[in-house]
């Protein structure tokens, strides 16, 4: 059980014992790992307390066949003092640990969508409130679901197969398409994607200049909610995220 030296992002913690964290990691170099990490509640003030959505750097002892790790040597790397401190840009943070938390399999890295998370939380931590808040969370959705292969097609109907211009649309969760007004109509208000948020994630990367800060706030939250939904769809978790339902008290 030789350790490995790794980088991860703190999902999720809880005490354990007296001392201790029972820690959650998105691990640089072996994925999703759930671990203890011993007396790391009795670090003096001069360390940052460990939280979730906070880059840790860590020795990994990888046990196969054991639902908890053990790991070692755990400091804080990265810990976005602006997110720590805006309650918004903490509720955004919190809803993609969980999402990732729920969905991503036990011991099997992905670089791709480690490096999506890392860019979510500067630019997360870096941005204006305003410009963020919450459109830089269906950027993210947008992103895990490309990583891990059902991004859909945004730029044209998965019904009547027509390129989708500057004009509102419908999304198909189980079948993964996205349905112009024509061939998406019967599937009801909660899977309309406003023409603006359609514009919006088309685009290649997040730009808060673009981002459809004119929408309603109900527009906001069904469009949240149904991002949500579409990637817990498409990683058979049913159970509506906490977290989500946190944020959209907000928007």
């Amino acid at each position: 059980m030789a350790p490995q030296k790794t980088t991860a992002l703190v999902l999720s913690l809880s005490p354990y014992g007296e001392s201790s964290y029972l820690i959650d990691l998105f691990t640089e170099s072996a994925g999703l790992v759930c671990g203890i990490a011993r007396g790391i509640r009795r670090q003096g003030r001069q360390h940052v307390p460990v939280e979730q959505g906070m880059f840790v750097e860590l020795l990994l002892y990888i046990r196969p066949g054991r639902n908890v790790q053990t790991l070692g040597s755990l400091a804080v790397a990265e810990f976005f003092p602006s997110v720590r401190g805006d309650l918004a840009k903490t509720a955004l943070r919190d809803t993609a640990c969980e999402t990732a938390l729920r969905g991503l399999p036990v011991l099997e890295p992905h670089p791709d969508l480690y490096a999506c998370f890392h860019q979510f939380l500067t630019e997360l931590d870096a941005g204006n409130v305003s410009a963020t808040f919450p459109f830089l969370l269906w950027r993210f959705y947008l992103d895990f679901a490309g990583i891990l292969g059902y991004r859909p097609d945004l730029a044209r109907c998965g019904g009547c197969g027509r390129r989708l211009e500057n004009e509102p649309a419908y999304l198909a969760v189980a079948d993964g398409v996205v349905a112009c007004e024509a061939c998406g109509s019967g599937r009801g208000p909660a899977t309309h994607i406003p023409a603006a948020a359609l514009t919006f994630l088309r685009m290649p990367r997040f730009s808060a200049a673009a981002a459809p800060v004119s929408l309603e706030p109900a527009a906001r939250r069904s469009v949240t909610v149904l991002w949500a939904d579409y990637c817990q769809y498409h990683f058979e978790h049913r159970r509506r995220l906490r977290s989500l339902e946190f944020l959209t008290q907000l928007l």
